[in-house]
């Protein structure tokens, strides 16, 4: 998950007893993180967080809601000819430089603006220039305080950005969970993420189809 420079065989090696742990709680809004939860936008050190593991649980199915509920984004071409489910998934799929981000980003304003929500912004795989951009952008906007970032950039080893869909949703059920706050999850992008998979099986002497 960190670049191998330097390592040989026989070195030793020190069993940290533990899984991926990435902090939680309201000392993580309007931060920058990487898949380590270590802070990647120069600001004062993280303060008031817990560290949670990954690999959590999923909620009970009797906690949860059986309701059909439209999730409003304000953009009308959406919420009138592909509305989103509230608590559901949904897909973007686009070329190269046609607005997806763009979008996003408009999708981000709105749940701040009018839901009183958390947004949090994943990129796997992405250019750093990009994750930049976006730092920039939501600081102009006004909402950067109710948003979190977190990059698996695309220098970073497989491992790196496999896990790091991960760590953002651990970050998303605390909001959702502890908090009981609506949370927009954006993860940007999913065949970045599928690429890492195949490129950690591939390492592994495994078949990706089958095992990875």
């Amino acid at each position: 998950m960190t670049p191998t420079q330097g390592l040989a065989r026989g070195m030793a090696v020190e069993d940290t007893g533990g899984p991926l742990m990435v902090p939680v709680g309201k000392g993580i809004l309007s931060r920058m993180f990487d898949v380590f939860g270590h802070v990647i936008d120069r600001e004062a050190v993280l303060s008031d967080v817990q560290w949670r593991s990954v690999h959590r649980q999923p909620p009970l199915l009797a906690r949860r809601s059986t309701k059909s509920e439209i999730f409003e984004t304000g953009i009308k071409a959406i919420d009138v000819l592909v509305p989103l489910e509230r608590g559901g998934k949904a897909g973007l799929f686009g070329g190269a430089g046609v607005g997806k981000t763009v979008l996003l980003t408009e999708m981000i304003h709105n749940m701040i603006g009018h839901q009183e929500g958390v947004s949090i912004f994943c990129g796997i795989g992405e250019r750093c220039r990009e994750g930049e951009d976006l730092y920039r952008e939501m600081k102009k906007a006004g909402v950067l305080p109710n948003m979190v970032m977190i990059f698996g950039q695309m220098n970073e080893p497989p491992g790196a950005r496999f896990r790091v869909g991960h760590a953002a949703l651990t970050m998303a059920e605390y909001f959702r969970d502890d908090e009981q706050r609506d949370v927009l999850l954006l993860i940007d992008n999913i065949f970045r993420f599928i690429q890492a998979g195949m490129e950690v099986s591939g390492l592994m002497g495994q078949m990706p189809s089958r095992l990875g």
